[in-house]
């Protein structure tokens, strides 16, 4: 559930960064959500990516929200 959750959480995160933010920082997004892909389908951080992918996401809805308001 975690892997699929951490999956998802990744494929929103290239989603959000493309839709809303400059070409560079979405690039820099979308490096780290694989980088944390590969890192959690290798078992390396089955811990880490999901609290990672989290933060990220996190920050991208507090900067949409700011955004908009």
């Amino acid at each position: 559930m975690r892997t699929i959750l951490s999956i998802l959480g990744v494929i929103l995160l290239v989603i959000l960064a493309f839709r809303f933010f400059p070409a560079i920082i979405a690039g820099v997004l979308v490096v780290i959500g694989a980088i944390l892909l590969i890192l959690l389908l290798t078992g390396v951080a089955i811990i880490a990516a999901p609290i990672l992918i989290l933060f990220l996401l996190i920050g991208i809805v507090i900067w949409v929200l700011r955004l908009i308001f």
